[in-house]
């Protein structure tokens, strides 16, 4: 058997994952993706949300708006990846509270008006 190692690595901030040469799995980790010909990790994925809530909200917005913006999004993409977790898990993961999470739930739940 071959000692290849099955690497992968990010597009945006170059960290590496590998799958050891006796692993049954060999392809794109669970949490990453691959977007467009590139591969990105779960940590710029998540900041690639965020970036893209900051130019939707343009530079009109104050700087305390636009950090809204940004938690906001990363919060919606973490339910959206991982529904199923708790809001705790997923507050932790965005560096937020559980209410937060909470929130932001109940408010993508509502109908569009």
């Amino acid at each position: 058997m071959a000692n290849d190692v099955i690497e992968w690595r990010c597009d945006r901030c170059e960290v590496t994952a590998r799958w050891m040469p006796e692993s049954e799995s060999c392809g794109l980790p669970t949490t990453w993706a691959e977007e467009d010909d590139a591969v990105f990790c779960l940590a710029c994925r998540r900041a690639l949300a965020g970036e893209a809530a900051i130019q939707a909200v343009g530079t009109s917005m104050s700087l305390e708006g636009r950090a809204r913006a940004r938690k906001a999004a990363t919060i919606e993409f973490e339910i959206g990846r991982a529904a199923d977790h708790p809001n705790q898990v997923i507050a932790r993961a965005c560096g937020t509270s559980a209410a937060v999470v909470a929130r932001t739930r109940q408010r993508l739940a509502q109908p569009a008006l």
